[in-house]
This record gives structure tokens, sequence and C-alpha cells, in this order.
């Protein structure tokens, strides 16, 4: 019996290990990521790009916007003010007044050394003279500042910190502001893609919403997005999980008739996946909400290996332990080993949620293995004779399965031949990112709502600047602005807010020339206070740290420096031509033509995967006969991939994804047949059985409102049903010993 408890016990603690140490992790928070990014490849080509793209859309995921609707204005201001104290006491809101603060801290300690681009053209205009620069700042002291705004005659008569602040932040809030809603807007402190920050934020807004009736918010930012996604995967799980486990219960009661291989199966569900979680979780640190999904659609694969034990106990002959499992140890391993392997191929494409389902799948099938063979032999109890739904599916299984199709020798080719054709000429594919998961009709009119009322477009597209250090990228990006003229008045670009040193000193000296020693005793004289000596200290610029707002604006990598320059929806750019220092990224249009080429590359990988379970075919039996296992595998994995796209269901990398795993599932239809040939009915329903969960619960998952999950699904679907009924072809082989 595999060592009997000596080899069982080391399985059991390694279930019992696992299981806790995923409770852990879920009970200090939960480790689960709903970042659509990681369903996208990997850039790996130019680390830079890369670098920069997941920079920018941390940024902008990190954004969050509110409006604040419902009776009068006082009232308005008043429940907004609510929400925006409700979401800072959750720790994970930081409203925009606060980085606005540490902005202008930052601005005011440079401004004797830096200038708007627009003020450096008045500079030249009036031959740096600054008077249109001065009488701007005497009409401003009379005409909108207040009492408290008096400290400014001491340290910034001219205004400056003032006008450098109006330029590169206020100027780009293009109509911001509405006389019907109050605007909150602000980021998130932590991953907008934990399921533990959108259940929070969830929370305060429902609190929110109870305690004031008579008003509505509507919201923007990825946040909101990722929790509806996360939100569908979670009724996906719930769904699967239950509908799996049901059916689990029925068959297993109606087949062997006792209680306890019920429990048997449903604690060795629970244990592999949770090894696999487990293993995901040691090795990532989180886990994508996709790949949870999976796990609960993988629950149909593993409670397989149980039942092709199981089922070896049906039948009038009373065998012992060690024949049943020496009768299922070779297809059972050989199986686990091509489904092993089909789960391990998934590590080598560069999309992270899918390695993690590598991980997930492969340990969890080698635990469900492990546990088949070790330990459910050593617990199953004494099996009762087949009741009546054993013997209905045991002579199911020798009308569909127990002789082989002859037709399908020759037809089987032909009509898998003419599906290829014809899904060349009429099928379509799907490598456009943006069509990969329907949006919230809610949270788009949401969305569309904040944008009309801020009058704020936000875009996912950006500049990126590239340099050999940092003073070069900066440089670059300062000639890049000039180049675009006045459409660089709505970017907020970091070498707006913290210049080269080249420009910085070009301002000092205009500054300094045109303004200070030009206009500030005659701005002092005129105003009858102020400093005449306010810009007389110097140091001052070190005391205030970079602001968050140009932190999150550069990077460097690999010993090269880069800044991004967001780039809103609503934004017209002159006709400018990138040159070799920058460029316009368009994330969603790098991501999908990744996607198509890793489309392509999967195709070549479906190959490679077959050759391997070929060798692994040929080294077990050492015959090359052995490879005529492939054959039914092979035709059904052109139907599952040809029928959806004439269908409408166009073809894609998570398609070739889905049939890496019905390589590795199909095999192992054709593998029990091959070994137990035409007498082994109780093979046959076990075979039934294990195709028929696999089915259901990956199957599911093609009602799945998520296009990757639903391409997979039905991808394993038709794929799983055409292996099994296929592998029949293998009676017309003898016997193997």
């Amino acid at each position: 019996m595999m060592g009997g408890w000596r080899c069982a016990l080391p399985v059991l603690l390694i279930y019992v290990l696992s299981t806790a140490y995923v409770a852990a992790r879920f009970v200090d928070g939960s480790p689960v990521d709903s970042n659509i990014l990681s369903l996208l490849p990997e850039t790996g080509n130019d680390p830079i790009l890369a670098a920069a793209m997941r920079q920018a859309g941390n940024v902008a995921s990190a954004r969050i916007g509110l409006a604040v609707e419902g009776e009068d204005i006082s009232s308005r201001r008043a429940a907004a003010q609510d929400l925006e104290t409700e979401l800072e006491k959750s720790g994970l809101f930081i409203n925009s007044e606060a980085d606005g603060r540490e902005l202008y801290a930052y601005l005011f300690a440079h401004r004797t050394e830096q200038l708007c681009p627009a003020d450096r053209v008045t500079l030249k205009a009036d031959h740096a003279t600054g008077v249109a620069i001065a009488e701007d700042a005497i009409r401003q002291w009379y005409g909108l500042f207040s009492a408290p705004d008096s400290r400014l005659l001491a340290t910034d008569p001219l205004l400056l910190s003032m006008r450098l602040f109006q330029c590169t932040v206020l100027a780009t809030l293009k109509g911001a502001g509405s006389d019907s809603a109050v605007l909150l807007s602000g980021r998130l402190t932590r991953s907008p893609f934990s399921l533990e920050v959108e259940d929070a934020l969830d929370r305060v807004l429902s609190v929110w919403g109870e305690g004031h009736p008579g008003f509505s918010v509507a919201r923007a930012g990825a946040v909101f997005d990722a929790g509806f996604g996360a939100r569908q995967a979670r009724q996906d799980i719930s769904l699967i999980s239950t509908l799996t486990t049901i059916a689990i219960l029925a068959l297993y009661l109606g087949m062997f008739r006792r209680l306890r291989p019920v429990l048997i199966a449903v604690c060795m569900v629970g244990a592999a996946l949770a090894t696999g979680v487990a293993a995901t979780l040691l090795i990532f640190g989180t886990i994508h909400a996709l790949a949870l999904l999976f796990g609960a659609a993988l629950v149909g694969m593993v409670v397989d290996y149980t039942t092709y034990y199981l089922v070896t106990g049906l039948g009038a002959e009373v065998r012992s332990r060690e024949s049943r499992i020496c009768q299922i140890f070779r297809p059972l391993t050989l199986g686990m080993m091509t489904s092993v392997g089909a789960f391990a191929v998934l590590w080598f494409f560069p999309i992270t949620a899918f390695r993690e389902i590598g991980v997930l799948g492969g340990v969890g099938l080698l635990a469900a293995w492990a546990g088949a063979i070790m330990v459910v032999p050593l617990v199953e109890g004494k099996p009762k004779p087949p009741g009546a739904l054993a013997r209905a599916l045991s002579r199911i299984g020798d009308r569909f399965l127990g002789r082989s199709p002859r037709i399908m020798r020759w037809s089987g080719p032909v009509i898998a031949g003419g599906l290829l054709l014809l899904a060349c000429f009429y099928g379509r594919t799907l490598d456009d990112v943006r069509r990969f998961q329907a949006p919230s009709a809610v949270l788009r009119a949401e969305e569309a709502r904040v944008a009309a009322l801020s009058g704020l477009r936000p875009g996912s597209r950006f500049f990126l600047v590239r340099g050999q250090n940092a003073e070069e990228a900066t440089r670059n990006e300062e000639r890049m602005m000039t180049q675009l003229g006045t459409a660089r008045g709505r970017l907020i670009a970091a070498s707006h807010i913290a210049p080269s040193m080249w420009q910085r000193g070009a301002d000092r000296e205009m500054i300094r020339t045109g303004l200070i020693d030009a206009q500030l005793p005659d701005l002092v004289r005129k105003l009858g206070a102020g400093n005449a000596a306010a810009y007389a200290t110097v140091g001052q610029a070190a005391e205030a740290p970079l602001p968050k707002a140009v932190v999150w604006l550069r990077g460097q990598t690999m010993g090269q420096s880069w800044s991004i320059v967001p780039l809103p929806g609503d934004v017209v750019l002159p006709a400018v031509v990138p040159d070799a220092t920058w460029q316009i990224v368009d994330p969603a249009a790098v991501y999908s033509r990744s996607m198509r080429r890793f489309r392509q590359f999967a195709s070549l990988g479906l190959a490679a995967a077959f050759i391997s379970t070929g060798l692994i075919l040929l080294a077990v039996y050492r015959r090359w006969d052995a490879l005529w296992l492939l054959g039914p595998c092979f035709l059904a994995l052109i139907v599952a991939l040809c029928v959806p796209p004439l269908l409408g269901m166009p073809v894609s990398f998570f398609s070739f994804m889905g049939a890496f795993l019905v390589i590795g599932a199909g095999v192992d239809y054709s593998i029990f047949q091959w070994e137990h040939g035409a007498e082994a009915s109780w093979t046959r329903v076990g075979i039934m059985i294990a195709a028929g969960m696999t089915t259901l619960s990956i199957g599911l998952l093609g009602a799945s409102g998520t296009y990757p999950v639903r391409a997979y699904g039905v991808t394993v679907a038709i794929g799983i049903i055409l292996s099994l009924y296929l592998s029949s072809m293998m009676l017309e082989k003898p016997h193997r010993d």
C-alpha cells in the first residue's frame, strides 16, 4: 500500500500545514489580487517601457474621484465633508488637497529659481524687465488676497510661488467645479487591487449612503472597476463551488451508497486545493482572483484521482487494496505527469495570473495524486456492491465508450481538417485587451458623470521620455514640452515642477535681474508694505522634499533614467514627430500587440506540449505505437479551437491556454482505455465521472462575463468531452501490460 501510514503521514502533514498557512494568510488580510493588468503579458523586450507602463498604471489606478449630489449646496458640502472624514478615518484615502499643500511647499521653496513656461516668454518679450508680472502681482494683492495671506508680503511679495502653483496644477483643471455637485478627489494609500481595500471602500460608501438618504455619489477610479470584477469572480467561484459540490455529493452517494466516500472526496478536494493555493502564495506572495476562480474550477479535476481509485472497488469481485492500487498506479501516475506537465508550460508564459494557475494546478494535482495513492486506500472502509446508478453508468459507458468508433478512423481527421480550414477563413481572433472584461454600465455612467462635472477626461496614453541620467531625461522632457506648444498647458510634467539644473540656472538669472532687482523695490513702494529683502535668503530649496507628484512621474531602469507625462483624453496634440528620446505610449495598443505575439507563440507551445507528452509516453511504454494515445486528444483540440470562432467567439491567447489543459487531462482517458481495454467496464465509469466533473467545473467558466475566463472554459469543456468520446479509439489496439 505504498508504505501504508509511513507514506501517508507526510502527505497528511503537508495537507494540514498548507491549510493552516492559507487560513492564516486570509485572516491577516486578503492576499487576492484583482488587477486586470495581471492578465496582460509583460513587455520584456523593452524593460524601460515595461517599467514606465507599470508606473503609469499604478499612478492612474490609485486616483479616485467622487461627486456628491442632492439637496441644497450647504447640505451637499456637509454631506461631502462627512464622506471625506469617513474615507480618511479608514486610512485608505488622502485628499488631493494634502498633495497640493506638499506641492505648494516645494514650489515656494524654489520660487527664486524656476519660472512657468509662459513667464519665460513674458520676461523675454519685455526685455527682462518683468513689468507685466509685477503688475499682475499688484492686481492680485488688491483684488483677491485676504488678510491671512498677508504673510506672503514678507516672504513672496511678487507671488512667484502662487504663479508656479497656478501654471503647474490649476491650469490643468479644465472647467473643474460644479454648482450641482461637490467633488472629492484623492488617492488611495494602498493597492486598489486588494479585495480588502475594495471591500473597505464599499463599506464606507454604503454606511455613508445609509446616513445620507437624500444624496447620491458618483464614483470614478480603477478601484471601483476592480471591485466590480472581483465581485463577479466571487460570484463565479460561489456558483462553481456550489454546483460542483452538489454534483459530487449526489454522484458519490448514488455511486458508492455510503457517506464515507463523499466525505473523503470533499476532504481530498479541500486538501489538494489548499496545497496548491499555499504553494502559489509562497511563490508569488498574492494570488489573482482569476487563479482563485480557476481553483474553484479545478475541483472537478482534483476529485478525479479519488474517483479513479474508488471505482476499482465496484463489482462483484472482492479485491485487495494492493491489487487495486496496482491496477491504477501506472495510468494514474502517467496521467498526473502529463497534466502537471501541461500546467508547467503555463509557467513559461509572461502572464502573472497564468503562472499562478500553473503552480496552483500542478501542485494541486500532484497533491491529489499522492492522496489518492497513499491516503484514500487507508481510510476508504469496506466498499458496497454497485447500486442502480453505478450499473446505469456502466451500461452507458459500455455503449458509448466500450466500442471503437470506427467511422472516426477516417472521418475524424477529415472533419478536423475541414473545421481548421473554415476557421482559418471565417474565424476571428481577439487580441484587443480593452474587450477582455465587460464593464459595469452603472460605473461607466458614474464615471461619465464625474468627468462632466469636473471637466477632467483622464486617458491611458502618456509620453515616455528617456535619458542616460536624470538631468538628461529632464532636459529631453523640457525640449519635448516646448515642441507641444499650447498643449503643454494641460499636461502635468515633472519638469514643470522640478526642472533641469540647466533650466534652473537660466530661470534664476531671469528672476534676479528681471524681477527681484528691477521690480521688487517699486512693488513694495506701491503696496506700501512688504519686504524688499524677501528673496535674499538662500538655501530654502533644500528644506522641501521632492513632492510625490514628481517621484511618481520619474524612474530609473537598468541604469537609464526616464519620465512619464500623462496625456488627458481630451488634449489635442499638434503635429509633432517623436525622436529617439521620447515617444507616445498607448498601453492598450502595446498590450494588444503582445497578446497577438503570444497567441502566435502559444500555438508553437501546443506543439511543444504534444512533443513533451509524446516523449513521456515513449519513456513509459517504450513502444512507438504509444504515440497513438495522442490522436484522440489532437482531434479534440482541433475541434475545440475551431468551433468557437465559427460560432462567434473569437480565438485568443486564452483559448490556447485552455488547450494546454485539454492535453494534460484528455490524454488521461486514452491512457486508461489503452491500459484496461474493452473489458474494463468500471474503468470507463471512472473516466466518465472524471470527464463529467472536469467539464462541469471548468466548463462553468464559459458563463463568466470576463472574456479570458470564458474562452478558457469553453475550450476546455469542448476538448474534454471530445477527448473522452474519442478515447474509445484506443480499444482497437491490443491490451498493453
